[in-house]
């Protein structure tokens, strides 16, 4: 073996794969002979190479320099041969293997996996699961020893507005922005850094010494120059409001609300009467390893942002929260929406107590799924401060009652029964370069839109277009819903927005989709989808009382000093904005006069009202 590797540096050499070498074999994760950990020296295990050679008859292998050429294949024996000589595949094209993880996890009856994207955490796993996820996923795992791009903060002369952004493999984002860097003149305002914008995470693959917070950039983070709704997000909200922003972003693919996410599990919980406030003080106890410990890591990930501000004398302030999730909790919970519902809003409250404020929530991710969709919309019921707002676009719709397949990350469900597809969203902005010819319709136009990864390969993540149509409806729906007061909407970015142009409408009463009325079915019960926030079940005894004290103190600390009751903002009960949700949250006896539903309400606390009037 050192002989072999001495000759292949001597020499420098390239040597062609012999054909015979094609009968390697996929390799399943105990078949992995070495386990490579973050600080383990790249050595060639040619002996491995040898052994499986000779078991196929393949005898004139004498080692990785023999296969070179097969470190770039994108099969299971390009997976094979990277696991074993990583020395001789260094600098190699890295392509994922998002076929092998998936039927991994499916043969180990993991089915909230839909590619190499949703097992980034295991990336740095010094044991056989982490060596196979290396093997099959080298774009995304990257390089565990790449250097981490240094601190660029903002200047501080203004406070600067800083959004969370959490979620799931949409979040996470799997976007190329070599593409977009390709496409520079749609795309203009996206290329390198983007003024008035920054970004704070960790740099791939995760781990809680790799954070930093730099200029926007696509791909900065990513490894694979990948991107999520952070970008196109971020510059919007910046032109919009003229505002610094930072996206602090923390996203894991497949994560679920129920427990992954959970604020209340052993693993996402410390001790709060010793917190100090302090990053330092979770050091010992966050796991970016491990999926358990996401909103524990989410935590560490807030409380660096904003000790690297307070470090560089920057001044800040948390403007809102960006949720992108949902899939991974299609089967839990008997309704699914209800519990769906619950468990996002425990988050988002947990997220809210973390900041110290009821902060505006944009929230996606429900995609044709009717249980999921009601869900998010019980979660938005349910928040403390009553400041969430769901958007999704009507790309299209499922009728549940004979419906045999509904989309998700892995299956487009075309030709499915029961399954409507809005053709109007794809002649309109165009269709995917792999959309099947045979599933358009006649009239359809010759655009093309770089919706997703891959569409014939089974990754129906959002390729670059598709990300950044998600990340501008995101932003733009923020403004509508919590900026209105301040900030107009331009025709220009409301005209081509998604979810403006094509909503995704409610179906009326206890009706499905049909292919001439695509809207999506409200699981919820009348009483409670009838109610708005905050929500709690109905009860006769309930009495509904007005909180003065908590108004008066909200509206001295926004700088109204000539209101001293509900009864002095009764007007303001119908108002559809963050002012109107405050009022009705607060005053809902003098509100319910005009709604008699809002008579079994309780009423919130005001801790952090003042930030809501």
């Amino acid at each position: 073996i050192m002989m072999l590797q001495s000759l292949k540096k001597a020499t420098k050499m390239k040597f062609k794969m012999h054909r015979q070498s094609l009968g390697l074999v996929s390799l399943l994760i105990n078949q992995i002979p070495t386990v490579i950990s973050e600080n383990t020296v790249c050595i060639d295990n040619d002996a491995a190479i040898v052994e499986k050679a000779v078991e196929k008859d393949l005898n004139n292998i004498s080692g990785c320099i023999d296969i070179a050429d097969a470190c770039t294949r994108t099969d299971d024996i390009g997976t094979f041969v990277r696991a074993n000589c990583c020395e001789t595949c260094e600098g190699a094209v890295c392509i994922d293997n998002d076929a092998a993880i998936v039927q991994k996890a499916q043969e180990n009856n993991i089915d909230d996996i839909s590619g190499c994207i949703d097992a980034a955490y295991a990336c740095t796993l010094a044991d056989n699961v982490g060596a196979f996820v290396r093997a099959n996923c080298c774009d995304t795992c990257g390089d565990p020893n790449s250097n981490v791009p240094e601190n660029s903060l903002p200047p501080s002369d203004e406070t600067v507005d800083l959004y969370l952004l959490g979620g799931q493999s949409e979040c996470t984002g799997g976007a190329s922005a070599e593409t977009l860097e390709a496409d520079s003149e749609n795309y203009p305002e996206l290329q390198d850094e983007i003024d008035g914008v920054w970004f704070a995470g960790f740099k791939a693959p995760s781990a809680k010494d790799r954070f930093f917070l730099t200029r926007m950039k696509a791909g900065e983070a990513r490894s694979g120059e990948k991107f999520g709704p952070e970008v196109s997000f971020g510059e919007r909200m910046q032109a919009i409001t003229g505002k610094r922003i930072i996206v602090v972003k923390y996203c894991e693919g497949g994560s679920n609300v129920h427990t992954q996410w959970n604020p209340d599990t052993t693993e996402n919980n410390w001790s709060k009467e010793d917190d100090n406030g302090y990053a330092s003080f979770l050091y010992d106890s966050v796991d970016f390893s491990s999926k358990a410990y996401l909103f524990k890591n989410m935590v560490y990930t807030m409380r660096m942002t904003e000790e690297t501000l307070i470090a560089g004398g920057v001044d800040y302030r948390w403007a809102g929260i960006v949720w992108v999730q949902g899939q991974a909790d299609r089967d839990e919970g008997n309704p699914v929406w209800k519990t769906f519902g619950e468990n996002t809003a425990r988050v988002w409250n947990g997220l809210i107590n973390e900041i110290g404020a009821s902060v505006p929530i944009i929230d996606t991710g429900g995609g044709f799924n009717n249980q999921l969709t009601s869900g998010k919309k019980y979660a938005t019921q349910l928040v403390e401060g009553c400041m969430a707002h769901n958007v999704q676009p009507g790309a299209g719709a499922v009728d549940d009652t004979i419906s045999t397949c509904i989309p998700s990350a892995t299956d487009t469900c075309f030709g499915a029964e029961g399954l409507f597809v809005n053709f109007d969203i794809l002649n309109f902005y165009g269709y995917d370069p792999l959309f099947p010819e045979e599933y358009k319709p006649e009239d359809a136009t010759n655009k093309v839109f770089r919706w997703y990864k891959d569409l014939e390969g089974g990754n129906n993540h959002s390729e670059d277009e598709g990300m950044i149509l998600k990340g501008r409806m995101l932003a733009n729906a923020f403004v509508k819903e919590f900026l209105s007061d301040e900030y107009d909407l331009p025709s220009e970015y409301g005209d081509v927005d998604i979810a403006i142009k094509f909503p995704h409408l409610k179906c009326e009463g206890n009706t499905f989709a049909t292919a001439n009325n695509m809207c999506w079915h409200d699981y919820r019960d009348a009483e409670i989808s009838g109610s708005g926030c905050p929500y709690q079940p109905q009860d006769d005894d309930a009495i509904c009382v007005d909180d003065d004290d908590a108004l008066v103190k909200a509206a001295v600390s926004s700088g109204y000093n000539n209101i001293s009751s509900c009864g002095d903002v009764s007007a303001s009960c119908g108002n559809n904005n963050k002012t109107g949700r405050f009022v009705r949250a607060t005053c809902c006896q003098t509100c319910s006069e005009s709604e008699v539903r809002r008579r079994r309400k309780h009423v919130r606390g005001g801790r952090t009202l003042q930030l809501i009037l």
